[in-house]
């Protein structure tokens, strides 16, 4: 088993990435940012990590190439993940209700018609989309009503345990996330 970090909390794109890479018995340790992911590995806080690098629709990912190299990591392994993003709320939720939702920046910058075509519902940034789903899950415990919602992949849906009330709502249906697991 190895320590392994990932930027978001479990079934976020990151950790969907590692688990395919390295498979699912491991210690995650999940980080806010990519900073935190990257210095992880720099100290040798865990054996590797995982990390985006490109996206098929806005192209490099916060410069984690670059950061790469000035950390002197080096490169074990790349995993080319697709990306399907849907709408996460709780159950009974409709698209009217909502005014609100949250996701990782690049995740709502990849939904973008869907967003434009919602004008009502204002977009906020999460620090990663598995993250997002399961505070909007957290929230649906304490209110009743609820007008908020997540935008992530369908296994961080069903683990946080909200339902998938639009589905495919990312602009391109060929979008693929690079991720490259790193080490010291």
């Amino acid at each position: 088993m190895k320590n392994i970090a990932i930027q978001g909390k479990l079934f976020s794109f990151h950790h969907l990435a590692a688990q395919k890479q390295f498979g699912e018995k491991n210690n995650w340790l999940h980080c806010q940012n990519f900073d935190e992911l990257l210095h992880s590995v720099a100290t040798k806080s865990v054996n590797m990590g995982m990390i985006a690098v490109e996206n098929s629709l806005v192209g490099n990912v916060s410069d984690n190439y670059e950061r790469i190299e000035a950390m002197n990591l080096k490169v074990i392994g790349e995993i080319d993940l697709p990306i399907q993003l849907h709408l996460a709320a709780k159950k009974g939720t409709q698209l009217s209700d909502l005014q609100k939702v949250y996701s990782h920046p690049v995740a709502l910058a990849e939904c973008g018609i869907f967003l434009s075509k919602n004008k009502k519902i204002i977009a906020n940034d999460f620090s990663d989309t598995a993250g997002a789903i399961r505070w909007i899950a957290e929230q649906q415990k304490e209110l009743k009503s609820l007008n908020s919602a997540a935008i992530g992949g369908i296994e961080a849906i069903r683990y946080y345990g909200l339902q998938a009330i639009q589905k495919n709502i990312h602009d391109h249906h060929n979008n693929v996330t690079k991720f490259l697991a790193i080490s010291l």
